[in-house]
């Protein structure tokens, strides 16, 4: 059972692992960060922006059953598991984009350790929540080529 949660798992047991013995050897602090506040208020801005998408792609599979899009991924039994991993991302994408409000707390200068933990922290999450950003597109890739030969032989039929 163990081993396997640790295959499920193992690209984003290796995020962790690279982000916190990166950020070790270098001794990678806040202080380290040039323009600090500037690049939190961008990421802030852009996790806002992708919450946004997310939230609407969401909506937009869960409440239009009418679409002929999400008809055909009824059709290939897919609609369930898109939705589910639309909702899970949209709880990261709300989660992550709160992160950097919290990063706002630490002085610019702050070179603590408990600091170091945190940037350790969000860094990592950060990068969680584009690995699983990238699953999703690729799990949307496969999804829309099946849409699409499966479109493609209905319309060879009729």
């Amino acid at each position: 059972m163990r081993i396997k949660w640790v295959k499920k798992y193992i690209v984003e047991l290796l995020i962790i692992t690279v982000v916190v013995i990166f950020s070790h050897c270098r001794e990678v602090t806040i202080n380290s960060v040039n323009n600090y506040y500037e690049v939190l208020s961008s990421i802030q801005d852009f996790l806002i922006f992708l919450s946004g998408i997310i939230l609407t792609l969401f909506g937009l599979t869960s409440f239009l059953p009418s679409n002929r899009f999400i008809k055909s991924l009824k059709q290939l039994n897919v609609d369930l598991l898109i939705i589910k991993r639309l909702f899970s991302l949209s709880v990261w994408s709300v989660v992550t984009s709160f992160l950097p409000s919290i990063m706002f707390l630490f002085d610019k200068n702050d070179k603590s350790d408990f600091g170091q933990i945190i940037l350790i922290g969000f860094t990592s999450i950060f990068l969680l929540y584009f690995l699983f950003i990238v699953k999703l597109v690729i799990q949307f890739k496969v999804i829309l080529d099946k849409v699409i030969d499966s479109e493609t032989e209905q319309r060879k039929k009729g």
